[in-house]
């Protein structure tokens, strides 16, 4: 169901809480006079972030997250590398993000989180194909 903002008399109805209600319109209020419209051309010049509510744990507004985050985003950009069939490195050749062979580029490592484990963590952007768990 949508409902607009102004048939409050509706939200009223749907919610049927009348505490539960005056929250939401206080909350609504509140994002509406501090939080600037989102401006796509802002958030691609990296001078403002879109903001999302939810919650992984109970599945609250992640697919919209997901939907919109894919709407938003830049398409995949190749990058030059250093692939095993070019190792050298004054001679990277360009990925392109269609091709169906996995690719990544690790920019950021992190271990021993924990010194009661031997932890590795590598943060990776993926550049082409598909991951799947289990991969070497």
């Amino acid at each position: 169901i949508q409902v607009p903002f102004s048939d409050t008399a509706q939200i009223k109805e749907i919610i049927n809480d009348a505490e539960l209600f005056d929250r939401l319109m206080e909350d609504y209020e509140l994002l509406n006079e501090l939080i600037e419209p989102l401006d796509i051309s802002r958030v691609m010049a990296g001078t403002q972030s879109p903001m999302f509510f939810g919650s992984a744990m109970t599945n609250f507004g992640v697919q919209l997250f997901l939907d919109k985050f894919c709407d938003m985003g830049t398409k995949p950009l190749g990058r030059n590398a250093v692939t095993p069939t070019h190792p050298t490195e004054s001679d990277p050749q360009p990925i392109d993000p269609h091709s169906d062979e996995f690719s990544g580029f690790v920019f950021k490592t992190q271990a021993n989180l924990d010194p009661k484990h031997r932890d590795r963590l590598a943060y990776i952007r993926i550049v082409s194909g598909t991951y799947e768990k289990g991969m070497t």
